[in-house]
């Protein structure tokens, strides 16, 4: 689906979900499936929220979807091309009547007809997940219980997981990777401190956008190179500590309940 497939954009807007019911209602009536009477724009919203719709997608179909002198520009002519298919595909309703059969009465076809039949399963699946108590706690959520922690994690660890990132494409540009020391201090604590590169951070020629919480530091040889991030999200004295490498993504070292 396009706009699973973006870039994440950590400073798009966020939209609010009187506009995310803006973009669910306007696509299913400019793709020809109908409006649905009853709009749930914070559902939308929740995924740019967790991570299964990055923001500046999220923000591009607003743009497109609430304006319709914006949805006939260059710009949308992706959205127009993919409603244009939908308005020709009548198993697009009967994918939908059968989302509502499980439950799953407030999903815009579009959602569920630009991605086949697979990903109309997924989303069928993760709406009653969500919307029936308990079908929720079944073994049948474990994976869609999971991916939640998993994106709550991902907000909670956000400073880290920006700055590894960052850290590891300074990395990626260098002639060799170089193993950094713990920077900006020794050990992580609830306080945000201003960064201050001395040495070879100063020679890899990154910096965080502002001061930081977590400690950083690299391990690298000559064939491979992970940074790390320990970080005291909870105050409690007990730092998480978290990796990302060329042989490990975006890996939490210490237990689950390590914050």
């Amino acid at each position: 689906m396009l706009f699973l497939s973006l870039i994440f954009s950590a400073h798009a807007a966020s939209p609010t979900a009187e506009q995310c019911a803006t973009v669910v209602h306007n696509q299913a009536a400019w793709a020809g499936q109908g409006a649905a009477p009853e709009i749930d724009g914070q559902r939308l919203c929740a995924l740019a929220a967790a991570g299964d719709i990055p923001k500046a997608e999220l923000g591009k179909l607003v743009s497109c979807y609430t304006d319709e002198k914006s949805y006939a520009s260059g710009k949308c002519s992706s959205y127009r091309s993919k409603d244009e298919v939908l308005r020709g595909t009548p198993k697009c309703a009967e994918w939908v009547r059968a989302a509502q059969g499980a439950g799953v009465d407030k999903v815009p076809a579009g959602l569920l007809c630009q991605s086949g039949t697979d990903r109309m399963e997924a989303f069928t699946q993760m709406w009653r997940c969500h919307g029936d108590p308990d079908y929720a706690v079944s073994e049948a959520c474990a994976d869609e219980r999971a991916r939640v922690a998993e994106a709550q994690e991902f907000t909670l660890f956000k400073e880290c997981r920006d700055n590894m990132m960052g850290i590891m494409s300074a990395e990626l540009e260098r002639p060799t990777y170089v193993s950094l020391e713990r920077a900006p201090r020794a050990t992580a604590t609830a306080d945000a401190v201003p960064w201050v590169a001395t040495g070879a951070w100063a020679d890899l020629g990154w910096a965080p956008a502002g001061p930081v919480k977590g400690v950083y530091w690299v391990v690298a040889t000559p064939e491979t190179v992970t940074a790390h991030c320990a970080i005291d999200t909870d105050g409690d004295g007990v730092p998480a500590e978290l990796e990302n490498g060329l042989d490990v993504m975006f890996h939490r070292v210490t237990p689950a309940g390590v914050k």
